[in-house]
Formats: structure tokens, sequence, C-alpha cells
């Protein structure tokens, strides 16, 4: 039977793709080969253990799950060729190119998420992940630096804006990258101290798409120190952004954004060992405003957005022990009430990561579904305005977490890793239909509103991820290397996955298989 007039809650990402890289140098680097090439291909076996996505029971499309839905996706195998050239035909000019050629090449399909998450998993293909991801003109000057051209955009940690390029990070691969039509100059001011002036046209990022109409215009605004401190490394800088952008559906976005990021790096002992300590803390405010309505029923024309961000981390490499030591933690804002005026949830960029198994997979599946069913014509209605936007990619949204590391590098080229995730909510993890059928009071993503009567429902523990890794690295002649590794995860979900009888998600478990070829 088809629904009417349910209450519906907002789901709006946070502002990314925005930034500049922290790594700009003005001066030019001594001798630099006038033509330059490198890149890395990688082939990435992956199994995901099931889990149902929904409630028991749960409708979509005419059809019922009695044991909730599953997507089916549990192998999957991905190729990803990414080539770099720079070509220098003067000292002080460059042209930078980088490029993907990228998709599944086997493994399981589905059509949850096709039409809403970033890099649907709907069909097979040798390429249909391919992009151009830089194609820009550097100038050098004595007094600053000019960059012309589409260029990945980053700034600190990644968590707001984020290329989507190396280091190539421990149990995840990053698939996406923020890409911007940019003109930015860079001045040194005196000393070690920096500022950047950078206009956008956003080509691809979590919030916009410019092929499917998504004008999205940004200006940038940056103060940094990068250099030298009594011996040891400092950056640190302000990054301030305002965007205006048109959706495809003629909803508006504006937002203003303020980005400080720190990294502090001491270098010790013989064999120089070092500990770095960076952090990153941002405050997103705007509005967004529904061409046709439909919003929250205390915002039906648009809704303001106030969310915040904070992280950290410390790391340590120690040869003499050889180890290598660090420490991630930080919390995203949520959305307690979500049917008020004020979006708060911030959703970080989705190559900002920790873990394997809880973000990308488990939240990163169920929110992907969310859209499809919030739309399921024989269940609604009418969907609410933003509806796409319930589907999360896989991005860290609504949590605190802890993620501490371990790397022992007994000899050269060995790698064993070992890292452990525990992640809890700052607002109950809600499922948009399952909250929309219980009056926009949160219910969960596995919660039965008829099952669960009068109780109260705040589960917010998200659970705990144990992973680790064995990799070796084989050393080629001429620089070239390849890499080979294999890894597990273990997820413990709580009660914030709980179904309307507390009985738990269980247990889920990833393993991967990597092949890297490197030059």
């Amino acid at each position: 039977m088809k629904r009417h007039n349910i209450m519906v809650i907002l789901a709006i990402s946070g502002v990314g793709g925005l930034g500049i890289a922290d790594e700009v140098t003005v001066s030019s680097q001594g001798e630099e080969p006038r033509f330059s090439v490198s890149g890395r291909y990688f082939i990435h076996y992956g199994y995901t253990s099931p889990f149902p996505l929904t409630e028991n029971g749960a409708t979509l499309h005419d059809t019922t799950y009695p044991d909730g839905f599953k997507d089916g996706l549990e192998h999957v195998l991905d190729h990803r060729l990414r080539l770099k050239a720079v070509y220098r035909p003067l000292k002080s000019l460059s042209i930078n190119f980088s490029g993907d050629v990228a998709g599944q090449i086997a493994g399981d399909t589905t059509n949850v998420g096709r039409d809403y998450v970033l890099a649907p998993r709907d069909k097979l293909s040798f390429y249909n992940r391919s992009i151009l991801r830089e194609l820009f003109v550097q100038w050098r000057f004595p007094f600053g630096m000019l960059r012309v051209g589409q260029m990945q955009s980053m700034w600190g940690l990644g968590l707001l804006a984020n290329s989507g390029d190396d280091p190539v990070p421990d149990f995840y691969d990053k698939r996406f990258g923020d890409l911007v039509e940019r003109i930015m100059f860079v001045s040194k001011l005196g000393g070690r101290f920096y500022l950047a002036v950078a206009g956008d046209l956003v080509f691809r990022d979590e919030t916009a798409v410019l092929w499917d109409k998504d004008i999205a215009g940004q200006g940038v605004l940056s103060f940094f120190h990068k250099g030298d401190v009594k011996g040891n490394e400092l950056f640190a800088g302000t990054y301030l952004v305002y965007r205006h952008q048109k959706f495809d559906n003629d909803d508006r976005l504006r937002a203003f954004v303020a980005d400080i990021y720190a990294k502090y790096t001491w270098a010790f002992g013989e064999p120089k060992s070092t500990l770095s300590l960076e952090g990153e803390a941002l405050l997103v405010y705007g509005d967004l405003r529904f061409a046709q309505g439909g919003g929250p029923p205390r915002a039906k024309n648009g809704t303001d957005i106030l969310q915040w961000a904070s992280v950290g981390r410390v790391t340590s490499h120690i040869p003499k022990a050889k180890v290598k030591l660090s420490l991630d933690l930080g919390a995203l804002s949520g959305d307690n009430d979500p049917t008020d005026g004020t979006a708060t949830a911030f959703r970080a960029d989705p190559d900002y990561q920790v873990g394997m198994i809880l973000f990308q997979e488990v939240l990163g599946r169920m929110t992907a579904l969310a859209p499809e069913r919030i739309s399921d014509p024989s269940l609604v209605f009418k969907p609410p305005s933003g509806y796409k936007t319930f589907a999360t990619s896989g991005s860290m949204t609504n949590a605190f977490f802890i993620y501490p590391a371990v790397h022992f590098l007994p000899i050269d080229g060995l790698d064993l890793a070992l890292a452990f995730l525990w992640a809890r909510a700052l607002a109950p993890v809600a499922s948009p239909y399952n909250s929309a059928e219980n009056g926009g009071y949160p219910l969960g993503f596995r919660v039965q509103k008829d099952a669960w009567g009068n109780k109260k429902w705040d589960g917010k523990n998200l659970g705990f991820e144990i992973n680790g890794s064995v990799g070796y690295k084989f050393r080629l002649p001429k620089s070239l290397a390849l890499s080979l590794a294999v890894q597990g995860g273990y997820f413990r979900a709580q009660d914030a996955f709980d179904d309307a009888y507390g009985k738990s998600l269980g247990d889920v478990y990833k393993i991967r298989g990597l092949f890297d070829f490197i030059w």
C-alpha cells in the first residue's frame, strides 16, 4: 500500500573538495628532469561476508524480505592504472598530467545505490571509473607561483578536501578524489609564510558532479606557515572557502568553511627516529534551499547548515625498533533532530577513512539503499527533497572514533600491520525510511516500528574492528617495485545496529588480496 504524508528527515553531506595542496612550493627545486613519468597499477580482490541492510520483514519494490534485504555483494575484483607525467619546457614552467583507467573487472554486482553513490557496483567494466584527474600548467616566479587548469584538491589530513592520491592507506583504496577547474596563485610573504588565493569550478567531488549539471563555484583563501622551526618541520595554516552551488534539480547551496590544520615533526635519536603530531578542525556554516519544497516539517523550503569536525593523528617511526606507530582519533558532528531547520551532521570526504569495514561496508551499503527505499513508489507517495544525499558512499559521519595501528618491519620489504578501531555515534544512527514511518523520530536501520512499539531506541555504540595485514614489497631495478599483501578484518557490531528485539547485526568479516606494480 502506498503511504502518504510521512515525515522525512534531511541528510546533507559536508561540503568537500575545496582546498589547496599543502605541498605547494614557490621556488624551483634545483635540477629536475625535462620529462618524467610515474605510476601505479593494481589488482585488488575483496570478500565481505553478507549482512542485512534492513530490518527483518522489510518491503522493497513490492517484495518482502523476512530476514532483511541483502545486496548480494560479497566478491569484488578491482583494477586501476594511475599514470602521472610532468613536462618541463622551462625551468620555471611545467605541464602536469594524471589520469586513471579503472573499473570492477570481476565479482558480484548490485543495483543498490546505482543512481546515488559515487562508485556504484552495478556492472562489470574495465574502464567505467576512468577519469582525467589533472591537466594544468604551473609557472614559478621569484614572487610566487601560478597554477591554471584541472587539478586535485587537498588540504591537511583530507577531512574536507581530499585528492584521493598517494600515500596509499593501510586497509582501503582511495577511489575518488576532489577535482576542480582552478586558477590559483601562491605568494611568499616573507620568511616561511605564504598566502594562497584560488577560484574554482568543481569538476567532481562528493557534493557536485559537473557532467550531471551540478554547477558549484568556490573562492579559496589560505594563509600558512611552512618550513623549519628549531630544526624541526612545521606546517600550520588556515583555509577559508565560500561555495555556491546549483544542483541539477535547481536546489541551491551556500556554504562558508573555516578549516585549520597543523603538523609538527620532531627528529631524534640515532638512527633518526621521527614523531609527528597532526590536527585538523573545521566549521561549516550555510544554507540549502529547495526549489520545489519538500523539506522536513519545520523547514519545508530549505534548511540551515551548521556542522563541525575535529581529527588528530600521532605517528612515530623508530628504525632501531623496526616499528611504525600511529594513533588517529576524532569526532564528526551528527544530527539529534533531523526534522528541524538545521542540518548538523558533517560528512567527511569519502577518501578520509579509518578501518576497512564499519564505514566503507556496513554504513556505506546501508545508506546506499536508503534513497531507493525512501523513493520506492510502492511505499512512498512522494520522496523528500534531498533524498539522494542519504547515500554516504562510505563517508565517515556522526562518530567519535579511536584508531591505533602498528607496523612491524623485521626485514627490508616486509610489513606486518595490526590496527584496532572503536567508534560511537554522537547522534542516533537512523534509517531515513524507518524514521519517517515512526513520525520523524529516529529508528535504526534494523528496527521494525510495529515491533518496537513505545520503547525508546537510542543505540549509539557502533562497534569495534580489528584489522591485520602481511605485505612484502619487492624492489626491482630502475625504481620499479612489486607489492603483494593479504589483509583481513573483523567487525563486531554493537547496539546501533540491533533490531527491535535487541538482536545484534552479528560479525562481519573482510578479506583482501592486493597486487601493486609501481614505477
